[in-house]
């Protein structure tokens, strides 16, 4: 029985092309910054380089503002807890993965005031929305928190709308990119973004333990190190007082970087436009043939140029778990069940109280013929 992998959204499987063997290459070299030799420079040249492949792909004009993290999860920590203090207020929208909302619980205990963004019955968020919440809250609202892609419905925001609201209301704008980075075209100085979180391991197609903050020039003289530490660059107590070193002490991910920045360079290569336009055509093949089985529900939009590459589906009969567990026990099919962490999402979608939903996610190596597998195998689930 062959596998057919359909959960990219969690993490991309194969990585690009590259990967691999740029990080076996990284283990050899030394920490960046860290002394005069010249095999360090070398080190400090791949972090240099790998910046501005992301600064290129992300649409930020300056590299020295993409930051690198730990994660897509650590960089959304490192603006929400960088940016946010007591009696701060602050929006978030009612898809958001809890890699967001739980820092922004953590910090409403701390009295930071938190407002919810609602979004249309299919998963949009209404710039029109977004500007009566703004313009209604009890004080002016110092950041907007929201997912470029939803992670359940798939849905791809209007984001320079969204952005052009936030500034015209004085208000920062946090990007969760991490279901679109990589395959779906992204633009962060010509739409307005002030920030942008991403994983490396999604879309990217690069490691896990590797991720990346953009900090636009309105966010910087607001954004606080979240952590402190030893740079290479500097002395003293303080932290560096220019980006990246500010965001980024402690020893660089070398393996993880060099990884990305093979998996970037081959997305370059390949074309975000031409990813996204695979993207689409797997997704339609899909969702054609799971909304032509009797009962299946699927939540979000039905066109897949509105998606970023997932689908989740409602199968009648079967707990979303169960169906997950004998998809791939049964018919060799991976992909991802349950709440996805965004039980609010699920609430809105009604599909919370029922266990979530079954997730497929196609990536840049999903076949036509994988599709048709998977949906063979859902349909004879339901007979």
């Amino acid at each position: 029985m062959e596998t057919v992998y359909l959960d990219h959204a969690a993490t991309s499987l194969p990585k690009a092309p590259g990967v691999a063997e740029a990080m076996r290459a990284a283990l050899g070299l030394p920490s960046p910054g860290r002394g005069n030799a010249r095999r360090g420079a070398e080190s400090a040249a791949l972090l240099t380089r790998c910046r501005g492949a992301v600064a290129r792909l992300l649409g930020v004009g300056s590299p020295e503002r993409v930051v690198f993290t730990a994660g897509g999860t650590d960089a959304l920590n490192l603006a929400l807890f960088g940016l946010l203090k007591p009696g701060d207020h602050a929006v978030v929208g009612v898809l958001e993965h809890t890699s967001v909302t739980r820092p922004l619980a953590a910090l409403r205990a701390r009295g930071v005031a938190v407002h919810p963004l609602d979004c249309t019955e299919d998963g949009f968020y209404r710039p029109e929305e977004l500007e009566s919440v703004l313009r209604d809250a009890p004080a002016p609202v110092k950041l907007v928190a929201l997912s470029h892609g939803s992670n359940v419905a798939g849905t791809v925001q209007p984001v320079a709308e969204l952005a052009a609201v936030c500034r015209a209301r004085g208000a920062l704008l946090l990007l969760d990119a991490c279901q679109t980075a990589g395959h779906v075209p992204i633009d962060v100085d010509s739409w307005g973004v002030d920030l942008l979180a991403t994983g490396g391991h999604k879309g990217l197609l690069g490691p896990p333990g590797v991720g990346v903050l953009t900090v636009g020039e309105r966010a910087e003289p607001q954004l606080n190190p979240a952590r402190l530490g030893g740079t290479g660059a500097g002395g003293g107590e303080a932290m560096p007082p220019d980006l990246p070193h500010r965001l980024e002490p402690g020893t660089p991910n070398l393996p993880g970087i060099a990884g990305l920045l093979a998996a970037v360079e081959w997305i370059e290569r390949e074309g975000v436009d031409a990813l996204h336009a695979r993207s689409v055509e797997r997704l339609s093949q899909l969702i054609d043939r799971l909304t032509a089985l009797p009962g299946v529900g699927i939540l979000g939009p039905p066109d897949a140029s509105r998606r970023c590459g997932l689908v989740a589906v409602t199968l009648p009969g079967w707990e979303p778990t169960e169906a997950a567990a004998v998809l791939d026990a049964s018919f060799g099919v991976e992909c991802r069940a349950g709440l996805h962490c965004a039980p609010s999402a699920h609430a809105h979608f009604v599909t919370g109280g029922r266990g979530g939903a079954v997730r497929f996610s196609v990536g840049p190596f999903t076949t036509p013929a994988e599709v048709e597998a998977a949906a063979d195998a859902v349909a004879a689930l339901l007979a």
